[in-house]
């Protein structure tokens, strides 16, 4: 109800939606793909229920995976659900504009666009840059609230595509998991 009044006298409403639910719901897939057989590992398990340490669940997923020469399906998996995401991120997005509108025709109201928080993603230090597969998923996010969404035509969009983030250390970095988290997001010059 207050959130309800507040979109209601609001003169000015930023939205965005953040990328969680994509990268949370792509990481209970991969597990689910890469202990299919043995059944997830309790520490993994514990991982994945704490949103504090989705970096260490991830990281631990990747090696395993790596180790198991079981990394290109893991990443098809994670790179599927993050496509499903994608299609309900876009039915969310209508709804959520819709009812903004509803409850506020005459608000000022600016969609905040996205960008890839993993760009700097590897392996190990000597290998390519894996986080760069989530470009094409950030561009088509872009594009959709950008240019496709319902309500497209009716509040500003604004772009935020080359947000600088922080350097993410290598997934066998000993220091990933509990630095993944802070680094995915903005740098000081990538909040202005």
């Amino acid at each position: 109800g207050e959130v309800q009044k507040a979109v209601g006298e609001a003169d000015l409403i930023t939205l965005n939606v953040g990328s969680n639910d994509l990268f949370t719901t792509s990481l209970f897939a991969v597990a689910g793909v890469l202990y299919a057989e043995s059944g997830i590992p309790e520490d993994v398990q514990n991982m994945l229920s704490n949103y504090g340490e989705l970096g260490k669940a991830f990281q631990s997923m990747l090696v395993t995976a790596e180790k198991l020469g079981r990394l290109p399906e893991v990443l098809h998996t994670f790179n599927e659900k993050i496509s499903e995401g994608f299609q309900t991120f876009r039915t969310n997005w209508n709804a959520i504009c819709k009812s903004i509108y509803a409850l506020n025709p005459d608000v000022t109201l600016v969609a905040v666009g996205f960008f890839n928080p993993v760009k700097t993603l590897r392996l190990s230090a000597n290998q390519p840059q894996i986080g760069q597969m989530m470009d094409p998923i950030a561009r088509m996010m872009n594009n959709f609230v950008r240019y496709q969404a319902d309500y497209a035509r009716q509040y500003l969009y604004a772009d935020v595509y080359n947000t600088e983030c922080y350097e993410l250390v290598p997934v066998d970095d000993p220091t990933f998991g509990s630095t993944l988290v802070p680094a995915v997001h903005p740098t000081h010059e990538g909040h202005k």
